[in-house]
């Protein structure tokens, strides 16, 4: 069970070359992020402009300057 759901707040909504595409805005740690849903006939993709992340101290390969 999710204590705190956090269910998408459609911002945009609009048709594009037979997909629907939303645009989700919402808040993290008083940040807004925003977020673009696309909806096919086969399915749903999500994209994200950044994510973050933790690199582990094992990677330092990963971590940039």
């Amino acid at each position: 069970m999710i204590l705190d759901p956090d269910y998408p707040y459609i911002v945009l909504s609009y048709p594009y070359r037979g997909a629907q595409i939303e645009l989700d805005k919402s808040e993290l740690n008083g940040t807004p992020i925003y977020a673009a849903w696309v909806s096919y006939a086969t399915g749903t993709a999500l994209a994200v402009p950044k994510a973050w992340t933790t690199v582990p101290p094992s990677f330092p390969c990963l971590r940039q300057p």
